[in-house]
């Protein structure tokens, strides 16, 4: 999924989650490309943060990696790993069902 659950609040995201979570199977794994705003955010991100501005028009936000790693869990997944593109705020998040 590329940058399709940044415009929108927690509450559809789950619900779109729900839907990739019931077609997985135990060994899927789901790959998330979005902005993960920095915990400091320098010079050059400031962008992420006018960002989050606009996706507030459409009820949608910028996560942080915490916020990200919340709305995994909220919806059965486990955060496996991320990968940040070498220039700006753009990464990529792998996530797995949770093992029980």
């Amino acid at each position: 999924m590329k940058q399709i659950l940044h415009d929108r609040p927690d509450d559809q995201c789950k619900k779109l989650l729900g839907h990739v979570i019931d077609a997985m199977g135990p060994d899927s794994r789901l790959l998330i490309a979005d902005t993960v705003i920095p915990d400091h955010v320098q010079r050059e991100e400031l962008y992420c943060h006018w960002m989050d501005m606009s996706m507030l028009t459409f009820a949608g936000k910028e996560r942080s990696k915490a916020d990200w790693r919340e709305l995994f869990e909220s919806v059965g997944l486990d955060l496996v790993k991320g990968w940040k593109e070498s220039v700006g705020t753009f990464n990529t998040m792998e996530g797995q069902l949770k093992r029980s």
